[in-house]
């Protein structure tokens, strides 16, 4: 997925909704997923899909080292993993129709 980016060094207490929401900024955001761990916790980073290439590229040009829940961000162009065995990505693979 050429439209999706790698957002690490989350805080514990970072949502979901608040990712979308500073990634809103950029363009359409498609889709947020955290990866969590075996209890449910986030593991502290998360794939956003944009709506463009373009708006995923500009997202890593512009909001890496941003602030969130006093934490630098860091963000990357990255394509989402095709296998994941505890199948916690698999949202993202539905979204597209994928498995």
């Amino acid at each position: 997925m050429p439209n999706c980016i790698l957002v690490g060094n989350l805080a514990i207490e970072t949502t979901e909704d608040s990712i979308h929401k500073i990634f809103s900024r950029i363009g359409l955001v498609q889709h947020v997923s955290f990866v969590v761990d075996h209890k449910g916790a986030h593991r502290g980073f998360a794939y956003v899909i944009f709506d463009t290439r373009i708006q995923a590229q500009k997202a890593v040009e512009s909001m890496n080292g941003i602030e969130c829940d006093n934490r630098k961000l860091t963000v990357n162009f990255k394509s989402a993993p095709k296998i994941h065995k505890q199948g916690l990505l698999s949202r993202i693979f539905n979204f597209y129709g994928r498995e």
